[in-house]
């Protein structure tokens, strides 16, 4: 097993790295609005987040509270979708920041992992509930107006079953994962809403 795993290394280490497989211009008219770089489990990797503004699909939005504008919540998705060729784990996350009512402060509530199965993702979320569950450290948040945030981050993940048919619960017996490293993007205005309570 050992001889494998160095084996394996030398491999990866041959490979170029995924930010340098992303295309550019993206195709069919998706355009770059964020990006994470970082690792996941240990192997480094570049996810990027996309939008495609004729179709009013984003991968970064911000939400806003009609009556209180400090009240932020950002959604965000980032993928290894345009990489060429495709690595050999099509990883993507997905993280919610929210503004927290009692310090005024964005919080990194959840974030999740996926490799490919969306039915058993590596989670973390830090919200009240029966999903409770991993930990998040958030570092360095850096927000502007005109959509702008980046930060830092690291999580411990548990692996989740979430099918449907059955009640989510933690896979036992699975090692989960660890993720960590850096996010910065911009929403654009279209994908900036507003609500009210």
């Amino acid at each position: 097993m050992k001889r494998f795993l160095n084996t394996a290394a030398i491999i990866i280490t041959a490979l170029p790295a995924l930010a340098d497989v992303i295309p550019d211009p993206l195709p069919n008219g998706f355009v770059e609005q964020g990006r994470f770089t970082g690792t996941i489990n240990g192997t480094d990797v570049t996810l990027i987040t996309t939008g495609r503004p004729r179709d009013n699909i984003s991968g970064l939005r911000l939400y806003r509270h009609g009556d209180h504008e400090q009240l932020e919540m950002f959604e965000i998705s980032a993928s290894s979708d345009f990489h060429d060729p495709p690595p050999e784990i099509p990883w993507s996350i997905r993280m919610t920041l929210r503004t927290d009512a009692a310090t005024d402060e964005l919080q990194l509530v959840i974030v999740k992992a996926f490799d490919g199965d969306y039915f058993t993702p590596l989670m973390a979320n830090t919200e009240s509930g029966y999903m409770k569950t991993g930990q998040i450290t958030l570092q360095n948040i850096d927000t502007a107006k005109g959509g702008y945030i980046s930060f830092d981050f690291s999580a411990d993940l548990v692996r989740w079953e979430i099918a449907a048919g059955i009640d989510p619960a933690p896979i036992k017996g699975d090692l989960g994962g660890h993720i960590e490293g850096h996010y910065e993007g911009t929403v654009p205005d279209w994908a900036t809403e507003t609500y009210q309570n």
